[in-house]
């Protein structure tokens, strides 16, 4: 590792390392307290702190590119799953403005393809960020479709993120993509930035092998668009359209751009679906969407056995007891049709951090860390999902923790003193009995400069969570490590 390349490394631990504990301690304040009040003050903090830490990413993810450490990976990921991410991820960004995200999210997309995965939801990520932050009123459409192309298994995929906000001046499109540029800055003073965003994008799709282009009104709304070439996997697409030939489906939408889309996506399934504008002559339908709104209106027409699917906003006031309605509020990508019209549902509050996609059963974990308030944000975290949870400061003592109790997984940090986490996977790999080498071990790292998921591997470890840590990464590495008798994967809509 050369100097600047140490330096990168270090700056991000020693940045990151604080703020993981910042807001790791501001959501575990939060599932302890039922004050509306307290709770308030608390998602300001968490929010805020989420704010800085997207500045500080912002700037290491530059500092990578620059120096050249951003590579590009090559692996087997499931669409669907990977937009359900996206969308989950960036909704709450939303906030208390009147906006609507839309997905238009092509049924016909191929299951699986192979490519970078994690860049591929960084730009997207960073495009909807970008709407978001400059879009005040109206909706945010994503549109994700693929081509097949004249080379075998080869798709063109096909990104777009289109906008009702404030829009670009022509004069300043042809430097939207140059480092720290941000237009109208008097205008935009309160929206926060580092005006690297669209600059780090540009780099990532160009390292991809892909292109992107902008279209933009001042004053009504942008169109950001992008294509990488990606190998697919599985052609097939994830809805099986003979299941739903019996659905009759009726919408209502005040907004025309969102039953176009849901209605188009719907006939694409091979379902029949109608756009109503009331609720006259409805007992037919075998289902009804609608807005929010109209729930009460649309409960007193509807037949007996129609399901009843009221869509809301991101934090949108509802009664989810309601009898006879399903509430949901979360954009209706694909994946989250189909689950409704399976019949799962799911219901979401604002401040509700309880709800767990997984259960575990009868397990064990270590966490290694030499920070006491780290190893609390980690055991507390764990706990949540019902697993038994022992703490270690020390490497040298966790090599010995090991050999005194059967562990399912050992969450270890990456740097401590004395022996650090790469060193004390090290010596329990060496350890003489054959468990040890097959013993599931975790990097927890607060260095996201480098490829650093190949080092861990590389030096005996199974996979990394970088801090602060996520609820749906920890997830992730439960399901992948665990055994099914384990763990158990629970009816979700906001998962794949």
């Amino acid at each position: 590792m050369n100097n600047e390349s140490e330096f990168l490394a270090n700056m991000s631990h020693e940045i990151r390392t604080p703020m993981s504990a910042i807001l790791g301690m501001a959501e575990i304040a939060m599932r302890k307290n039922t004050n509306p009040e307290i709770c308030d003050n608390l998602n300001n903090i968490m929010s805020a702190g989420k704010q800085l830490l997207s500045i500080i990413n912002d700037i290491l993810d530059y500092s990578k590119i620059e120096a050249g450490y951003s590579r590009t990976t090559n692996e087997i990921y499931d669409v669907n799953s990977m937009i359900n991410d996206i969308v989950s991820m960036v909704y709450v960004r939303v906030g208390s403005k009147p906006i609507e995200i839309i997905i238009d999210d092509d049924p016909g997309l191929p299951r699986e393809f192979i490519g970078d995965v994690t860049g591929i939801k960084q730009v997207i990520t960073n495009l909807l960020m970008n709407a978001i932050k400059f879009t005040y009123e109206g909706h945010i459409i994503l549109s994700v479709n693929a081509e097949p192309t004249d080379i075998k298994d080869m798709y063109k995929f096909n990104v777009s993120v289109t906008d009702t906000g404030i829009g670009i001046k022509e004069e300043n499109l042809p430097n939207l993509f140059d480092n720290f540029t941000r237009f109208n800055t008097r205008k935009n003073r309160s929206t926060e930035g580092t005006g690297l965003g669209l600059a780090i994008t540009k780099k990532l799709i160009e390292l991809m092998r892909g292109k992107i282009h902008v279209k933009s009104v001042y004053g009504k709304g942008s169109c950001f668009s992008f294509y990488i070439p990606q190998k697919v996997h599985n052609a097939e697409p994830m809805f099986i359209p003979s299941k739903y030939k019996a659905a009759n489906i009726a919408i209502r939408f005040s907004n025309p751009a969102k039953s176009f889309i849901i209605k188009t996506k719907l006939e694409k399934m091979g379902i029949r679906c109608k756009s109503i504008s009331s609720f006259e002559n409805i007992s037919h339908y075998t289902h009804i969407m609608f807005d929010y709104k109209w729930s009460k209106e649309a409960r007193e027409s509807a037949g007996i056995n129609t399901r009843l699917i009221a869509v809301t906003g991101a934090h949108s006031r509802f009664d989810n007891k309601m009898k006879g309605i399903k509430i949901f509020d979360m954009p209706l990508t694909n994946y989250r049709i189909i689950r409704l019209l399976d019949g799962f549902t799911d219901f979401c509050d604002k401040y509700d951090l309880t709800s767990n996609s997984i259960k575990l059963y009868n397990t064990r974990f270590l966490v290694v860390d030499d920070i006491d308030i780290n190893l609390l944000i980690t055991k507390e975290a764990l706990k949540l999902y019902g697993g038994t949870v022992d703490t270690e400061t020390s490497g040298l003592r966790a090599v010995e923790k090991v050999q005194t109790r059967n562990y399912d997984i050992i969450f270890m940090d990456h740097m401590m003193p004395e022996l650090d986490g790469v060193d004390t996977t090290k010596l329990i790999r060496a350890l003489p009995e054959e468990k040890y080498k097959k013993l599931p071990i975790v990097a927890l790292t607060a260095n996201v400069v480098g490829d650093v998921r190949n080092m861990f591997i590389e030096s005996g470890m199974n996979d990394y969570l970088s801090k602060p840590l996520e609820q749906r990464d920890i997830e992730r590495v439960l399901l992948e490590w665990l055994p099914p008798d384990k763990c158990t994967k629970l009816p979700s809509l906001r998962g794949a």
